[in-house]
């Protein structure tokens, strides 16, 4: 009798509570749009850059790793609206940057992309490393660059440091991947 009382799941009744299931949970994402496709230079893609289906391409700020004949090979053969600088405040103390900007390091008119990085790890300049935002003041007063930063939705703290990343002039974020529970709520405090 029990069997009898309980109704039927057809394949197409099972089909459309799944897709039920699916548009509810897309109702609750927040819209993205996935217009850019950023692909990290390194000197390898030197011969196959043009193959690649990419928006921009970023060049990180790891001295150690990309010379300043890398960074020539980058400024040569990219265009420059296809370019993302990566500057890392940590690597940088006030008087770094304003040299780093005096001398065209940081493209005029172009795009970067400010991380932090870690200033309290950085043997060169632990004494005196930027913040993001230290960093951000000072490029926004001597450049006329268009500033993205990194946030972590998956902290509560970044809506104040999102919120003090604005105040410096920064005007885009890239994002952690949403891993907690709390990043959707989190992201969407962040100022709009």
């Amino acid at each position: 009798d029990l069997i009898e009382s309980r109704p039927t799941r057809t394949p197409e009744a099972l089909k459309n509570r799944i897709l039920s299931v699916r548009m509810n949970m897309r109702s609750t994402l927040p819209k993205m749009n996935w217009t850019f496709r950023t692909v990290e230079w390194s000197p390898k893609l030197t011969t196959v850059h043009n193959q690649i289906n990419a928006t921009h391409f970023v060049l990180p700020d790891l001295p150690n790793l990309y010379s300043n004949s890398d960074k020539s090979k980058y400024l040569d053969l990219i265009p420059s609206q296809k370019r993302i600088q990566t500057i890392s405040a940590c690597n940088h103390n006030e008087k770094t940057l304003r040299e780093a900007i005096a001398a065209g390091s940081i493209e005029a008119g172009g795009k970067i992309w400010l991380v932090g990085g870690n200033e309290k790890l950085n043997s060169n300049n632990s004494c005196c490393a930027l913040s993001t935002t230290q960093a951000a003041h000072i490029i926004r007063n001597e450049s006329d660059v268009e500033m993205w930063g990194v946030t972590n939705p998956n902290d509560e703290e970044s809506i104040h440091s999102v919120h003090e990343k604005i105040e410096s002039g920064i005007s885009g974020f890239i994002t952690q991947p949403l891993l907690a529970s709390r990043a959707l709520s989190i992201l969407e405090a962040y100022p709009r």
